[in-house]
């Protein structure tokens, strides 16, 4: 399964970057997000591991999150593990880019369940997917340009 979603910004891939990695930054546009502890200590890099508590419905769920690729500015690739994924990590990327005076945000997560449970769902989590990653990008636009 994959979700590709890209929005143009009205700002600086700097002031993006900030609201992609700055976790009470994060909670202004993406509601799901509760909590953060740090399993890494030092400078965020490659490698960083943190837990991140999302609501889910009515239940609050940990996962796990691992950078796998940082670049500040330009590029910021995540690892997803554990909560509801079952046995499948989640790829989440986020792509800034200078375009025509904006910073277009490019937004994909992949995910390929491997119980058969999940792959049965696949297609309705898909559509759901799809809807929450347009509306958390939308508020994030919204945050940054108010």
């Amino acid at each position: 399964m994959e979700i590709n979603q890209s929005i143009q910004i009205d700002c600086e891939p700097a002031e993006l970057w900030l609201w992609l990695t700055e976790f009470e930054r994060l909670k202004k546009w993406n509601c799901t997000l509760i909590k953060e502890e740090h399993i890494s200590s030092g400078e965020v890099k490659n490698g960083y591991v943190t837990k991140v508590l999302i609501k889910e419905g009515r239940k609050d769920i940990w996962y796990e999150n691992e950078i796998q690729d940082y670049e500040p500015n330009k590029y910021l690739g995540i690892i997803l593990k554990g909560g509801n994924l079952g046995k499948s990590p989640m790829a989440v990327t986020y792509d800034i880019a200078k375009q025509n005076g904006f910073v277009e945000l490019h937004y994909k997560s992949t995910w390929q369940p491997k119980e058969l449970f999940l792959r049965i769902f696949k297609p309705m989590i898909k559509k759901v997917a799809t809807k929450n990653a347009k509306n958390v990008l939308s508020e994030l636009k919204k945050q940054i340009e108010s």
